[in-house]
């Protein structure tokens, strides 16, 4: 039996612990997502600009990542054979 049939069928004596464990089995277990964030981050915080600090550089990864995810509205963007 899989962790998910486990829940549904015996979680139910405990349906806040059983609520929280089929939630997190949606979750997808991907981590390119995160590997995207440190590229982007590596990208923007190098060995030239050691010295910045970590708030400030977690703000230039946050801008950084919604500007690229907004360009893709764009029309120019759709429009272009290589869609970067």
């Amino acid at each position: 039996m899989d962790t998910k049939s486990w829940w549904i069928v015996h979680g139910s004596q405990a349906p806040t612990l059983q609520k929280i464990a089929l939630k997190l089995f949606k979750q997808p277990s991907f981590s390119c997502c995160c590997e995207r964030n440190w590229s982007t981050y590596s990208f923007i915080h190098s060995l030239k600009r050691n010295k910045m600090t970590p708030k400030r550089a977690k703000d230039l990864v946050f801008v950084y990542s919604n500007l690229r995810l907004l360009s893709r509205n764009s029309s120019k963007y759709k429009e272009e054979e290589t869609k970067l």
